[in-house]
C-alpha cells in the first residue's frame, strides 16, 4: 500500500533460505558439488551486496545535495534508519567505486571480504587499503585483524615518507630520493616476509607443544596405570593372604577393591577425554590422581608398618 505524496514508505524484506532435509540420502559427489555451488553464489552475493551498499550511498549522495549540507542530518533522521557514521561508509563507498582510480572500483577485488571489512578499509589511506586488497590475505582475516594489519603498513608508509622528507631536505636529487624510496620499500617487503616466517615457526612450535603435551600425558598416564597396577597386585597379594582370616572381612575387602579399580578407571576415562580438548587441563588431572594414588598407598604402607 503506498503512502501519501512525498512520504518514503519503508517495505520490509524477508531473506529466507531453505535448508535441504534429505541430506544424508545424498551421496559424496552430489554433495560436494553443492557445497562448491553454494559457496560459489555466497561468493557472487557478496560481490552484489557491495554493489547494492554502494547504489545505496549514491542515492543518499543525491539527497544530500539536493536538501543541502545544513539540513542533511535532520532530513536523514526524520526520514532514514542509518547512523551518521553509516551513512558517510555508503556514501564514501559510492563517491570512490564511481572513481576509476580507486582500488574500490573494481567490486572483484572486494568480493570475498565482506561489509564489515569494506567499511574498516574505507577508513584506511588508499594506499594501504589498495596493499591489502591487493595482497589478498583480507579474505582471511578478522576485522581485528585487519585494522592492525592497516596500522602496520601506515605506520611504515610514514616511516618512508619521513625518510624521503628528509632526504630532500638535504637535498637529494629526484634520482637519489627514488633509489631510497626502493630501497625503503624493499626493506618493508622483506620485513613482511621476516613476519610471516616467524608468525610459521609460532605455529610449528605451538604443534610441536602440542604433540609434546599428548606425549607427556600419555606417559603419565601410562606410568599412573602401571603404578595403579602394581599397587592392585600388591593388594590382591595381601588379599590373598588375609584368606585364613574372616570370610566376611574378605569379601568386604574385594568390593571395594574393585570399586577402586572402578574408580580408577573412570578417572583415567576423564582425562583421556579432557586430553582431547584441553592438554594443560588433562596434564593437572593427571597429576592430581596420581597424587591422590601415592597418597592413598603411604596410608596403606602406613597401616602395615
Amino acid at each position: 500500500m503506498g503512502g501519501k505524496r512525498g512520504e518514503i514508505v519503508k517495505k520490509p524484506i524477508h531473506v529466507g533460505y531453505q535448508e535441504s532435509t534429505d541430506l544424508l540420502k545424498k551421496s559424496n559427489d552430489e554433495l560436494a558439488n553443492e557445497a562448491i555451488d553454494l559457496y560459489t553464489q555466497a561468493e557472487t552475493i557478496a560481490s552484489v551486496s557491495v554493489m547494492m551498499v554502494a547504489a545505496a550511498g549514491k542515492r543518499l549522495r543525491i539527497i544530500k545535495k539536493r536538501v543541502g549540507h545544513g539540513n542533511w542530518l535532520p532530513w536523514a533522521k526524520e526520514n532514514l534508519n542509518f547512523s551518521e557514521r553509516k551513512m558517510n561508509l555508503m556514501m564514501s563507498l559510492a563517491e570512490k567505486i564511481e572513481d576509476g582510480e580507486s582500488i574500490f572500483s573494481n567490486p572483484q577485488a572486494l568480493s570475498g571480504i565482506g561489509i564489515s571489512k569494506v567499511w574498516t578499509l574505507l577508513a584506511a589511506p588508499e594506499e594501504v587499503a589498495a596493499e591489502v586488497i591487493e595482497s589478498g590475505d583480507a579474505e582471511d582475516m578478522t576485522v581485528r585483524e585487519l585494522q592492525d594489519q592497516i596500522k602496520t603498513l601506515k605506520e611504515e608508509n610514514e616511516q618512508i615518507s619521513a625518510a624521503l622528507d628528509e632526504a630532500k631536505s638535504k637535498g637529494a636529487s629526484e634520482k637519489e630520493l627514488e633509489n631510497l624510496k626502493k630501497k625503503l620499500e624493499y626493506e618493508k617487503g622483506q620485513n613482511t616476509l621476516l613476519k610471516e616466517k616467524n608468525e610459521k615457526e609460532i605455529e610449528k612450535a605451538v604443534e610441536k607443544a602440542k604433540k609434546e603435551a599428548e606425549k607427556t600425558i600419555e606417559e603419565e598416564v601410562a606410568k599412573a596405570t602401571a603404578d595403579m597396577k602394581d599397587e592392585i597386585e600388591e593388594l590382591q597379594d595381601k588379599n590373598t593372604r588375609l584368606e585364613m582370616q574372616s570370610n566376611e572381612d574378605l569379601t568386604e575387602f574385594r568390593v571395594q577393591t574393585k570399586v577402586m579399580q572402578e574408580c580408577c578407571n573412570d578417572c583415567m576415562t576423564v582425562i583421556a577425554r579432557v586430553s582431547a580438548k584441553d592438554k594443560d587441563k588433562a596434564l593437572k588431572m593427571a597429576e592430581g590422581l596420581k597424587t591422590i594414588l601415592a597418597s592413598k598407598i603411604e596410608n596403606v604402607n602406613g597401616l602395615l608398618s
